[in-house]
């Protein structure tokens, strides 16, 4: 009976310590106009935060008239938003965007380099998302 009631005993401690624990909180990560970077998702300097974003963040990307550059699959972002003239590249068969909710406003798209071959399949736009607003 006592070693029952120490083991209910424990579960409360360990859960009242875990309820008790800071949760990280999402971030809101901007695209920042690169100076000597690249257009490269994955530079962070390109990025507010200077770094890349990471699962749960929110993306913004307005910087008028910029093309980035996607070679690899995201984090799973909270929402990616793009507007005012940005082309998100997809480049390479494994790149891909994952995010609940994806928005493309005025002037933004999606698009992929040039193939590099007319006989193999070698890019894709590929988005994972719950909701999509274009």
């Amino acid at each position: 009976m006592l070693s029952k009631r120490c083991g209910i005993i424990l579960r409360v401690l360990v859960f009242s310590a875990l309820a008790a624990m800071p949760r990280a909180r999402a971030a809101t990560v901007t695209w920042v106009t690169p100076g000597p970077s690249t257009n490269d998702w994955s530079g962070t300097n390109n990025w507010s935060s200077q770094s890349v974003p990471a699962n749960g963040d929110e993306v913004i990307i307005i910087s008028n008239n910029v093309g980035v550059l996607l070679t690899s699959a995201t984090a799973e972002l909270s929402s990616l938003l793009i507007s005012n003239k940005v082309n998100l590249i997809f480049s390479n068969w494994d790149s891909s965007l994952t995010a609940t909710n994806v928005t493309i406003l005025t002037n933004g798209q999606m698009t992929i380099p040039a193939a590099f071959s007319n006989n193999a399949m070698s890019n894709r736009v590929w988005i994972i998302c719950s909701n999509l607003s274009i």
